[in-house]
C-alpha cells in the first residue's frame, strides 16, 4: 500500500525577477530629466492602453506650471489630486503622445511626464454563455446567496485573466473519451503535431505513432481521438474553450494547446494499459500537464510508476479527479481512488464544490488524499457536435484546476509539477465549509495562484567603482529590464556642498552614473577612491528597498529608496 500523501503546499517559493525595474527617490537632488530620458529610449507604447488626447505631467513648481507657456503643443491642464505640480495636460493631436512625452521630459521645469494609462475592471470574455459559468465568475443572478449577498464560490477567473489568459505554447493532455476537435469553441486550441506530415502513412517524427496529427486513440489504436461519449469534450472545454471569441463559453485558459488522448470508450470505460501508454505519449510529446477525470479503487503500481516517471523526467503535472462516491478516502478501511490517491508530488487531487462553497455531496474527500476542491456541480461546457451542456462530478472539478495550472505555466514556463502543485494548493481559499476535506481545506482560487507565480520584483545587487573625476561610469546589471529609471538623493553634504549623483542612459541592463556638486563642479577634490553604487535586494514583495552610493573612507553618502513596477 502507498504511504500517506506528502504535499509541498507550504514550501517556500523562490523569488523571481520581474521584467520591469523602477528605482525611485525623493525630489531633492534628483536628475530625473536625464534619468527618465535615458530610461524611455526607445519609448514604445502599446496602442489602446492610454489616453490619446492628454498626458500626466508633474512640474517641479506648480506656480511655474500655471505661469509658463506650454511648449510642444501642450495645453494648460487641471490640477490632479493633491500632489503639488501634478496636472493633466492636453496635447496637440498632430504630435501624438509619444512625441509629446519625449519633449516634455526634456523640459527642465518638468519633474516627470507619463501617459494616462487606461485601467479596467476584472476581465470578462464576450462569450455569450459565460454568465452561466458560475465556477469562473458568479454574478448574483446565478449563485446561491446569504441574505442579499452572493456567495463568492467561484475561482476568481476574471481577476486572473487581468494577468494572463494563457498561451498556446502550453500543451495540456486530455486523457479521456476523446475530444470533438472540430467543435467551434475548441478547434483553435487543439494541439497539432508539427513533426508529422498528415496522411502520408509514415511516422515522420519517429515517436512510434503514424500520422498522429492531433493526438491518439489508445482504445481503437488509431490516429483519430474523436469523442464518442461527450465526457472528454466537456472536460476539454472547461480547461481551454477559446475565450473572448464571441461564441459559447470560455475555458479557464483562453489560449492553450489541448492534446486529445482517448483512453475511454463510448461507454466511459478504459484500461490501465491504455492510460499508461497515453501518459507516456503525453510527456514525451511536449505536454506539461495531464488531466485525468477518471479513476478506480484498484491500486496499480504500473500506473503510479509512469506518472512518477513523467514527473521526474519532464516536471509533468497530473491533475486527477478524487472520485464521486462521497467517501472519506483517508478513513480506516475506506478504499482509495487512483490515480488521485497516489502519494506522488506531481499529482494534484481534486474534490468538487458547489455554488454554496460546500463540498458536493457526491465528492470524495480526505485531508491526506485530496488536495483542494474546485467547482464541480452544474458546470456548463462543450459537448460534441458544437453543443454545450451541464454536467456534475469531480470530473468537472479537475479541469478547473488543470486550466488554472495552464495559466500559471503560461506566466512562468519554468515551473515544474511540484511548484505548480504548491502554488495551486497553497493559494486555495480556505473555507470553514471545506475544513478537513483536503490538504488545503479550501477551494481553488486561480487569481491568488497567479499572484503566487508572477515573477516577483527583485533588485539585483552589486557594487561598481566610480572615479573621483566626475566622469561617467557604466553600471551593468545581471538582468535586462524595461522602462528602468534610476535616481539618487544626497543625504549628507561634505564641506557644506550639496552633491548630486547624475544618472543617464538607464536602459536595458545598464546605466551610467557620475558625481558632481550641485553647481555642476567635478568632485575630483573629494576622496571617492574605491567608492561604489550599491543596490541591495528589495523586500520580499519587491515593492521597496534601498540603494546607496558609498565612497570608501568618506563620512558622507548618497541614499534613497528603491521600488519595482
Amino acid at each position: 500500500m502507498p504511504r500517506p500523501k506528502k504535499r509541498a503546499a507550504c514550501a517556500p517559493r523562490p523569488e523571481r525577477l520581474e521584467v520591469r525595474l523602477l528605482l525611485d527617490a525623493e525630489p531633492m537632488g534628483l536628475d530625473p530629466i536625464g534619468a527618465i530620458r535615458g530610461a524611455m529610449t526607445p519609448f514604445g507604447l502599446e496602442a489602446g492602453k492610454f489616453a490619446t488626447d492628454h498626458i500626466i505631467v508633474r512640474y517641479r513648481d506648480d506656480h511655474v506650471a500655471q505661469a509658463k507657456p506650454h511648449p510642444f503643443g501642450m495645453m494648460p491642464g487641471l490640477s490632479l489630486g493633491t500632489v503639488e505640480g501634478l496636472r493633466v495636460v492636453g496635447i496637440n493631436p498632430a504630435l501624438g503622445v509619444e512625441a509629446t512625452l519625449a519633449a516634455a521630459r526634456r523640459d527642465p521645469a518638468v519633474l516627470y511626464a507619463e501617459p494616462d494609462y487606461l485601467i479596467s475592471a476584472a476581465v470578462a470574455p464576450n462569450d455569450p454563455r459565460f454568465p452561466e459559468q458560475w465556477g469562473l465568475s458568479n454574478p448574483a443572478s446565478s449563485v446561491a446567496t446569504t441574505g442579499s449577498l452572493p456567495i463568492d464560490a467561484d475561482i476568481d477567473a476574471t481577476t486572473a485573466w487581468q494577468t494572463s489568459t494563457g498561451n498556446r505554447s502550453v500543451v495540456v493532455a486530455v486523457l479521456d473519451s476523446g475530444v470533438d476537435y472540430a467543435h467551434p469553441d475548441l478547434a483553435a486550441n487543439i494541439w497539432t503535431n508539427r513533426g508529422e506530415v498528415p496522411g502520408n502513412g509514415i511516422d515522420d517524427d519517429n515517436n512510434g505513432y503514424v500520422d498522429d496529427i492531433r493526438g491518439w486513440d489508445f482504445v481503437n489504436r488509431d490516429n483519430d481521438p474523436r469523442d464518442d461519449n461527450s465526457h472528454g469534450t466537456h472536460v476539454a472545454g472547461t480547461i481551454g474553450a477559446v475565450g473572448d471569441n464571441g461564441a459559447g463559453i470560455s475555458g479557464v485558459a483562453w489560449r492553450v494547446s489541448l492534446m486529445p488522448l482517448k483512453v475511454l470508450d463510448r461507454n466511459g470505460n478504459g484500461s490501465i494499459s491504455s492510460a499508461i501508454d497515453a501518459i507516456s505519449y503525453a510527456y514525451r510529446n511536449g505536454a506539461v500537464i495531464s488531466n485525468i477525470s477518471w479513476g478506480g479503487t484498484q491500486y496499480s503500481q504500473a500506473l503510479r510508476d509512469v506518472i512518477e516517471t513523467a514527473g521526474a523526467s519532464t516536471g509533468h503535472l497530473v491533475v486527477a479527479a478524487s472520485g464521486n462516491s462521497g467517501r472519506a478516502l483517508d478513513a480506516p478501511g475506506s478504499p482509495r481512488f487512483y490515480p488521485a490517491s497516489y502519494d506522488l508530488p506531481n499529482i494534484v487531487s481534486v474534490a468538487a464544490s458547489d455554488r454554496s462553497d460546500q463540498r458536493a455531496s457526491f465528492s470524495n474527500f480526505g485531508q491526506v488524499s485530496v488536495d483542494l476542491a474546485a467547482p464541480g456541480v452544474d458546470i456548463l461546457s462543450t459537448t460534441p457536435g458544437g453543443a454545450y451542456s451541464f454536467k456534475s462530478g469531480t470530473s468537472m472539478a479537475a479541469p478547473h484546476v488543470t486550466g488554472a495550472a495552464a495559466l500559471l505555466k503560461a506566466i512562468d514556463p519554468t515551473l515544474d509539477a511540484q511548484k505548480l502543485a504548491s502554488a495551486l494548493i497553497g493559494s486555495a481559499d480556505r473555507l470553514p465549509s471545506l475544513a478537513g476535506t483536503s490538504v488545503s481545506g479550501g477551494r481553488l482560487n486561480v487569481a491568488k495562484a497567479v499572484q503566487e507565480v508572477r515573477p516577483q520584483p527583485r533588485l539585483r545587487g552589486g557594487v561598481v567603482e566610480v572615479p573621483a573625476n566626475g566622469e561617467w561610469t557604466r553600471v551593468t546589471l545581471d538582468e535586462s529590464y524595461a522602462s528602468m529609471v534610476v535616481a539618487t538623493t544626497p543625504v549628507v553634504q561634505p564641506d557644506g556642498q550639496s552633491l548630486v549623483t547624475r544618472v543617464r542612459n538607464a536602459q536595458g541592463n545598464s546605466f551610467e552614473v557620475s558625481v558632481v556638486t550641485a553647481e555642476g563642479i567635478s568632485t575630483s577634490a573629494i576622496p571617492l577612491s574605491d567608492g561604489g553604487f550599491e543596490v541591495p535586494e528589495a523586500g520580499p514583495n519587491g515593492s521597496s528597498g534601498s540603494y546607496l552610493y558609498r565612497p570608501a573612507g568618506s563620512a558622507w553618502s548618497f541614499a534613497g529608496t528603491a521600488g519595482v513596477t
